[in-house]
């Protein structure tokens, strides 16, 4: 998964996301990775495992997070859902 903001964004790490299946508990854990080289283009590793299981998934940045990055105005794109949006 592909998550692309328009600015630089630091700070960013595994902590600030969430993927839950049927509302379930997050699943993002230890075996996932999050990397970027520029701090504005990022990748997020699912392992297979994870979503084999039939449901629905979301994906979010936590609203603290999403404040944050809606009062930066530097989202741009990506696939992801932050509540705190209008």
């Amino acid at each position: 998964m592909t998550i692309t903001f328009s600015a630089p964004m630091q700070d960013v790490g595994l902590s600030d996301l969430t993927l839950t299946r049927n509302n379930g508990p997050n699943l993002i854990d230890g075996s996932f990775s999050l990397t970027t080289s520029n701090n504005t283009l990022f990748t997020l590793t699912v392992p297979a495992a994870v979503t084999t299981p039939g449901g629905t998934y979301e994906f979010k940045i936590p609203d603290k997070k999403c404040d944050l990055l809606h009062q930066l105005r530097r989202i741009s794109s990506g696939i992801m859902n932050c509540d705190a949006f209008p």
